[in-house]
Order: C-alpha cells, then structure tokens, then sequence
C-alpha cells in the first residue's frame, strides 16, 4: 500500500484538513521513504527481516523472564500482548516509558492471571536486560 502514489495524495489532502497534521505529515514522510526503496527489494526485505529477528528475540526474552519468575505464560500470549506494552511504552508521557510499560506489564499480565507482585518482577527484569544489553 505504501508503494501506491494515489496513497500520498489522499494522504496529502488529509493532512489539509486534519486536525492531526502532524502526524499525517509524519505519515507522508514514510510513505516518500518507503516509495524511494521500493525498487531495492533485496534491502527491505533484509530490514524487514532484521527486524522479526529483532522481536522475536524481545518476545523469547520476556518469555524466559516469565520462566524465571516461575510462571508458565504461553508464547503466543506473550507474541500478542508485548506490542501493544512496546506501543505503550513509546507514547511520549513519561522518561523512556518508566511506569507506563510496568503497568501495561502488570495490567496485560494480571488478565492472563498473574499476580501483580509476578508481572512488576518480569517487567523489572525486562527493564534490567535491556540496562546491561
């Protein structure tokens, strides 16, 4: 769909009216990115696939740390919920989303019935992984 240029123009006339410009120019800019790479095919599919390496080491990683505070939660579980705490934790409310992603942790995690004090542990331990990584 990005690689589409009626795209931008809808977008471009969005922009005029919206009162989220600033993120339809936001938009805008990463469908001209994206639209200047669409010939170079072997690139993004090289970054595309950097990147499920990338999550797909976060979500292992979250799970272990559900191991290690000995709780069986189910990898798809944890494949699921953990964008939604990632997009949490970038709203731009607190310094690098300390606070907001312990409670999306223990609120995600308590509706799979972990206790409180175990979802603040796994989030607490996330948070130190990435400190050393």
């Amino acid at each position: 769909i990005l690689f589409l240029t009626p795209i931008k123009k809808n977008l471009m006339r969005i922009e005029k009216i919206s009162i989220l410009s600033f993120v339809m120019k936001k938009i805008v800019k990463l469908h001209d990115v994206v639209f200047e790479y669409r010939k170079n095919q072997k690139l993004l599919i090289k970054i595309f696939s950097y990147s499920l390496l990338f999550y797909f080491e976060a979500f292992v990683i979250i799970y272990t740390a559900c191991l290690a505070v000995d709780e069986d939660v189910h990898f798809i579980y944890v494949m699921l919920v953990m964008p939604m705490i990632y997009l949490l934790e970038a709203l731009p409310i607190s310094l690098n989303g300390h606070g907001i992603r312990e409670g999306a942790f223990i609120y995600f995690f308590g509706e799979y019935g972990l206790a409180f004090e175990k979802a603040f542990a796994i989030s607490i331990i996330v948070l130190f992984y990435r400190l050393l990584k």
